[in-house]
């Protein structure tokens, strides 16, 4: 059964990464390579209600950076060798981009991490 299912997983990746992953050790099911992206952890930002309690006036790249200096002190991961950050928002105008990148800046993340 477990065969089945990575002979699955190996078929919709095929499907996804193309034609040149066929055959190629770095494109199969559980092979490590040195270009796989590593999720080290995934948190969110305290609740409150929108535009009532604790948090009405506190600015959204507040919150932010605190979440990434929480995020670098919890896991010990060194900031600079974070390439990419993933960030989801509700109510923010534009997506929230200038936002995301001020908190991930005020947070200790190099200029050069993507957001």
């Amino acid at each position: 059964m477990s065969q089945t299912k990575n002979h699955r997983l190996e078929v919709l990746s095929q499907h996804i990464l193309g034609a040149e992953c066929s055959g190629k050790a770095s494109c199969k099911v559980g092979v490590k390579d040195d270009n796989d992206a590593v999720i080290v952890c995934a948190y969110r930002t305290a609740l409150c209600k929108n535009k009532k309690g604790s948090f009405k006036d506190t600015l959204p790249e507040d919150m932010l950076a605190g979440l990434f200096k929480g995020i670098v002190a919890k896991t010990g991961v060194d900031p600079s060798l974070i390439e990419d950050a993933q960030i989801g928002n509700v109510l923010q105008p534009g997506a929230g981009a200038v936002t995301a990148r001020l908190g991930q800046l005020m947070g200790g993340c190099p200029a050069n991490t993507s957001v």
